[in-house]
């Protein structure tokens, strides 16, 4: 229980990778750099009007947008936990929490562009060199599982052929997908 006689989450079990193996170490700490760090502490206080160390869980989903993550509103909905949590005071995070949830996103954020990478380079053999032509990829995508209009793809692939050359960039298109 914190000075305040608020809680904070106790229950970490979000924050562990999707196969149940708790993220730390090296790879968690890169996914945070001084820069970041200093944003997000920035942020929380700006949060934090009355100086408790606390602020809502509801407020997550937008602290994570604005450090660059990307959640889905399911994602937020898990973070922020359920009713009977607020009830029994648990409806606020402090900053070390805060930073292990973004770090738990963005290691997923890497995870899923790391898996999408290896996918088009199975898929599109071209796209080894991190460079996928657009008709080529246009093609490709209309013949993926879901039936996709043709106007959404042209939409994704005019957005991630930022430089208008043909070819997209597979970061770009990835950040895209992922957007």
């Amino acid at each position: 229980m914190a000075d305040d006689g608020s809680e904070a989450i106790e229950d970490t079990s979000l924050l562990d990778g999707a196969e149940g193996e708790n993220i730390e170490g090296a790879a968690q700490a890169e996914l945070v750099t001084e820069e970041k760090m200093a944003e997000a502490r920035t942020l929380f206080s700006s949060l934090d009007k009355a100086g408790t160390g606390f602020v809502q869980r509801s407020e997550i989903g937008m602290m994570l947008r604005a450090l660059g993550a990307n959640p889905s509103e399911k994602e937020c909905k898990e973070f922020q936990g359920n009713e009977e949590d607020e009830l029994e005071g648990g409806g606020v995070i402090n900053f070390e929490q805060l930073i292990e949830i973004y770090r738990y996103k963005k290691s997923v954020e890497v995870r899923i562009m790391k898996d999408l990478k290896e996918a088009f380079s199975v898929f599109l053999p071209e796209s080894k060199h991190e460079k996928v032509d657009v008709p080529m990829l246009a093609e490709f995508l209309t013949k993926l599982g879901e039936p996709v209009e043709e106007e959404q793809i042209q939409a994704v692939l005019q957005e991630a052929d930022i430089l208008n050359d043909g070819h997209v960039q597979l970061d770009q298109l990835i950040g895209v997908m992922l957007s």
